[in-house]
């Protein structure tokens, strides 16, 4: 027996399928082995009668399983190609095409090997009868993100300070972005303060080699939402896929969203009127008038995978073809876009899995060298971006072979503790503060220390490895009154120091209690040990 027919045995014993079909070799396309499969549905009492729900489930559905490198993966079920596409959990796909639903959240393959192919189809039996009750969407596990089948385009903007920043009275926010033609499709960016440019002019610039054109430049991006009653948004509840495809159905939407309709059309047409009207140059965009409509709406339940957020994002990019006998003569194009979040602490800390209460710690790192410069970018890319660097030295050719940053030619500063000021700028940071000090000195001053060091900080980090320092700081009366805590770090035994390759720190501390974090690289071949004392 081969492994099809033993799949098909295992298919015809299971109790929730009435029909199960012979299977057939498919070159391309789904590939391997395809298998129909007809699965009695449990219908709403109201619906049997009629045989189909009021979502559009029939009383009997036939399912295709796709059998692709079986039985290493399990199949994949597809529906019939006229199955209601307005439903959740639904796999993107071509319209048309046959629907793939989404039957299971993780994967079908370890779901397979885990629990056989009984359970992959329990969930497809499962999931039909949600269909036709409507129940698909089960909100303690959160809101499902619209379904967008296709999006040739990115753009790229922090959710959560757009969000904050579109007007609560349901008036369009025009602000600034810019933009790069890649293929059909744009690669765009709303510029990170997001202030009301009513104004904004566009403008395009061609590229490249005639067969491979693109174009960039600036374009108003229009956000939008529904206006709030008594501080409350309203709560769009109403599962629908993504169909726009031009500014109607734009519109459309936007007024299903509670979004003044009326309010959105008029900024665009503004904007396209005052484009074609004040710029005569408009015969040379080949690529277009182009404009980025974002449309922002409060859903019941936070986002699934959007860390507790409970509003949605929509991004969608306009193309104007203009009629090059008439200015006001034009062709309207929409898709979707890709929302990609632009770096910020939020999304830095949300990333590396932590709290969002971590953006609020206060660090002051002490050396900025081969290993305080890790630290600190460590730190930054954790989301602790309120960082106090202190370092009195600059920065040599050499030191680049060990420390965390990269020569740029575009720094002039050339003191460690401001580079590192910068880096964590680049990286979304604009509170962090450089002191070119000595730390001696830092331990030593009263009047220093109170304004570098915080008493609301997290910690002071000092990663100097000098000895002078560590008695400076055992003796400096200004920590022993600080409720700030000090932790040393060091590298023991590391080989890339000359002349000190077998040396051990060995940290005498009398008068003050240290954490120290040690790393230790001596470890036989490319194993990495660390310590923490």
């Amino acid at each position: 027996m081969t492994a099809i027919d033993d799949a098909i045995d295992q298919l015809r014993r299971h109790r929730g399928i009435s029909r199960v079909g012979d299977p057939e070799i498919v070159e391309g396309g789904y590939g391997g082995w395809l298998v129909e499969i007809d699965i009695p549905v449990e219908l709403p009492s109201r619906a049997r009668a009629a045989g189909i729900s009021a979502t559009g489930v029939k009383a009997i559905e036939t399912c295709t399983l796709a059998f692709n490198r079986w039985p290493l993966r399990a199949p994949r079920p597809y529906l019939r190609p006229d199955f209601p596409r307005d439903l959740p959990h639904i796999n993107a796909h071509r319209e048309g095409s046959p629907v793939p639903p989404c039957v299971f959240e993780g994967s079908l393959d370890e779901l397979l090997h885990r629990l056989g192919l009984d359970a992959v189809i329990d969930q497809i039996i499962d999931w039909l009868g949600k269909a036709a009750s409507g129940t698909l969407i089960d909100l303690s596990q959160g809101w499902e993100p619209t379904r967008r089948d296709s999006c040739p385009s990115t753009v790229e903007f922090s959710a959560e300070r757009l969000i904050a920043a579109t007007p609560a009275d349901g008036t369009v926010l025009t602000t600034s972005a810019s933009y790069l033609t890649v293929g059909d499709g744009m690669y765009c960016r709303v510029l990170p303060d997001l202030t009301p440019q009513p104004n904004v002019t566009f403008t395009q610039v061609l590229q490249g080699k005639p067969e491979r054109q693109f174009g960039s430049g600036d374009f108003p991006a229009f956000i939008a939402r529904a206006a709030a009653t008594d501080g409350q948004f309203p709560v769009i509840g109403k599962y629908q896929p993504d169909t726009v495809v031009d500014l109607p159905s734009l519109l459309d939407l936007a007024a299903a969203l509670g979004v003044d309709r009326a309010a959105l059309e008029t900024a665009l047409s503004d904007y396209y009127r005052t484009s074609v009207i004040g710029l005569q140059n408009y015969k040379d965009w080949k690529k277009g008038l182009l404009a980025l409509v974002v449309l922002v709406v409060k859903r019941p339940a936070p986002l699934v995978g959007s860390d507790g957020r409970d509003v949605e994002v929509l991004p969608y990019v306009v193309r104007y073809d203009i009629d090059p006998k008439s200015a006001f003569k034009f062709t309207s194009h929409v898709h979707a876009a890709f929302h990609s979040h632009t770096v910020s602490p939020e999304l830095l800390a949300r990333t590396s899995g932590l709290p969002q209460s971590v953006m609020q710690a206060k660090i002051v790192l002490i050396g900025c060298g081969s290993l305080g410069s890790k630290i600190g970018m460590h730190l930054a890319r954790a989301g602790i971006g309120q960082q106090t660097f202190v370092d009195n030295e600059v920065m040599s050719p050499h030191n680049f072979a060990r420390h965390a940053l990269l020569e740029d030619e575009r720094t002039l500063v050339p003191f460690k503790a401001e580079q590192m000021m910068l880096a964590l700028g680049r990286l979304s940071h604009l509170d962090a503060k450089a002191y070119d000090l000595d730390a001696v000195d830092l331990f030593r001053n009263d009047e220093k220390f109170a304004e570098i060091v915080p008493a609301d900080a997290a910690m002071i980090i000092e990663t100097t490895a000098s000895l002078q320092v560590l008695i400076a700081a055992s003796v400096s009366a200004a920590l022993t009154a600080s409720p700030v805590r000090l932790a040393r770090a060091a590298l023991f035994g590391h080989p890339l120091w000359r002349g000190r390759s077998q040396a051990m720190f060995e940290i005498q501390v009398a008068m003050r209690s240290f954490l120290i974090i040690s790393f230790d690289f001596r470890s036989e071949g490319s194993t990495f040990q660390d310590a923490a004392h």
